[in-house]
């Protein structure tokens, strides 16, 4: 009985006290990258920033996710970007648009936002349905979003709501939950094992 309230006590204090990796944070400002550059290329980029996979897929397929250069073309992208962004071109048949999956979840995001018609909509996948975070449309509308998740995604999906334009988002920055550090763990661990043997022998006996 002894032996079980050490436990017990043990894994009380690991969880009240206990020391947690903070919250990590990572910027994604594109501007490194190629103007042009594809899925490929800024998967990678975004990859190693975030030190865990991340996949930029086009979306839908007959979309074209690329690094766009607003000094290519200021008199279309100079009114939202005044540097490289990550964008989508349309086609007579499908909406511009591109999904980023993350190998690890994220709990926030912030993201500037820009597109030819000023529609643009931004979502998150939980389960196998999209949520929204943002559907907007017309210039009064803010083109900077903060978002908190009701619990952590992997999944983010943004496209445009017109067919043939283009859409885009810069200055990417997403949140992952805090850790718990190792010591806390093997603590933790310790403190369950010692449990878990004490009623063991409790049974035993």
């Amino acid at each position: 009985m002894k032996r079980l309230l050490v436990c017990t006590v043990i894994m009380a204090v690991v969880l009240t006290f206990g020391t947690f990796a903070s919250a990590a944070i990572y910027t994604f400002d594109f501007n490194s990258l190629e103007n042009g550059s594809g899925p490929g290329a800024i998967s990678t980029y975004m990859t190693n920033i975030f030190g865990n996979s991340v996949v930029v897929s086009n979306y839908p397929v007959s979309s074209s996710a690329s690094i766009i250069d607003p000094s290519s073309d200021p008199s279309r992208y100079g009114a939202f970007f005044e540097t490289k962004f990550l964008g989508a071109l349309g086609n007579n048949t499908a909406m511009p648009g591109f999904t980023i999956a993350f190998g690890v979840p994220i709990t926030s995001l912030s993201f500037d936002w820009g597109s030819y018609y000023d529609r643009f909509g931004a979502y998150y996948l939980q389960g196998t349905v999209w949520n929204n975070i943002l559907i907007i449309g017309g210039s009064p509308d803010s083109h900077h979003v903060e978002f908190t998740f009701p619990e952590p995604v992997s999944t983010l999906l943004f496209n445009g709501y017109q067919q043939s334009v283009w859409m885009g988002i810069d200055n990417l920055t997403v949140t992952t939950a805090a850790v718990p550090e190792p010591g806390t763990l093997i603590l933790l661990g310790l403190g369950l094992l010692g449990l878990g043997l004490t009623r063991y022998r409790t049974g035993r006996e």
